[in-house]
C-alpha cells in the first residue's frame, strides 16, 4: 500500500485516544497528514450530514474518501505505517486490544456525559471500585497469556502497543475525576509494561506525544 500525503484527521481541539492513536502511528512512520480541528458548534450543526458517516468524530479523510469508526481508522493507519500485522492470528490479537479500548470508553462515557455532579461522582465510584479494576484485570490476563516479547501481543511494535499505553495513560492521568491515579499499580505486569512504553524513545520523541502530555483535559 502506497503512503499518501493527502490524509486529514478531523477532530476537536483536544487530545483523545481515538484520534491520538492515528496521529502517533502516522508520525512514527513519517507519514504526512493534516490535522483538521472542528468546533463543537460546527459538528453539532452538521453531524447528521454525509460529512460524518455515522454522526461521530473523529474521521479520517484519504484522497477525499472518508473513513469513520475508530477501529477502521486505526487499522488503516497501522497498515500505512507497517504497524499492523499481516498474520491473521496476530491481526486478531491486535484487534482485540482496539475493541477493548472501545469497550472501556463505552463504560466511562455515561459518567462523562452526566451533568449532575452527585450522580457523576456515584458513577465514577462504581467505575473506580468495581468496573475498571475488573476490566483492567482482563487486560493484564490477556497480556500474560499472549505476550511473547517486550511488546504487548506480538514480537514487533504495533498499534496495539500505542492503544494500551494511551488507554492506561488516560485512566491514570488524573484527568478522569474520582478515578484512582494508582489504579494500574494494582496490576504489576501492566504497570511494568506501561513504564516500558512511557520510556520508549520512539514514542516519547514524537511531537504528538508532547501534545498529548501537555493538553489533556479533565472529563
Amino acid at each position: 500500500m502506497q503512503k499518501s500525503n493527502n490524509i486529514k484527521l478531523v477532530y476537536f481541539d483536544f487530545p483523545f485516544w481515538r484520534v491520538d492513536i492515528c496521529r502517533l502511528t502516522l508520525e512514527l512512520a513519517k507519514i504526512k497528514y493534516k490535522n483538521v480541528v472542528l468546533s463543537k458548534k460546527y459538528f453539532l450543526k452538521n453531524k447528521k450530514t454525509k460529512e460524518f458517516p455515522f454522526g461521530q468524530l473523529p474521521i479520517l479523510i484519504v484522497n477525499n474518501k472518508t473513513i469513520a469508526q475508530t477501529s477502521a481508522m486505526i487499522r488503516y493507519c497501522g497498515r500505512l505505517a507497517n504497524l499492523y500485522p499481516n498474520d491473521p492470528m496476530e491481526c486478531a490479537l491486535v484487534d482485540q486490544i482496539i475493541d477493548f479500548a472501545n469497550d472501556i470508553t463505552y463504560l466511562i462515557s455515561p459518567s462523562i456525559r452526566e451533568k449532575d455532579e452527585v450522580k457523576k461522582k456515584a458513577k465514577r465510584k462504581k467505575l473506580n471500585d468495581n468496573i475498571l479494576p475488573r476490566w483492567i484485570s482482563y487486560l493484564e490476563r490477556f497480556f500474560i497469556i499472549n505476550n511473547v516479547n517486550n511488546y504487548f501481543v506480538t514480537e514487533k511494535f504495533t498499534v496495539s502497543d500505542l492503544v494500551v499505553w494511551r488507554i492506561l495513560l488516560w485512566l491514570t492521568s488524573g484527568k478522569l475525576e474520582n478515578i484512582d491515579l494508582k489504579l494500574k499499580d494494582k496490576f504489576p505486569k501492566l504497570d511494568e509494561y506501561f513504564n516500558f512504553m512511557s520510556n520508549n524513545s520512539s514514542v516519547t520523541n514524537l511531537n504528538e506525544y508532547s501534545k498529548i502530555m501537555k493538553n489533556q483535559i479533565n472529563l
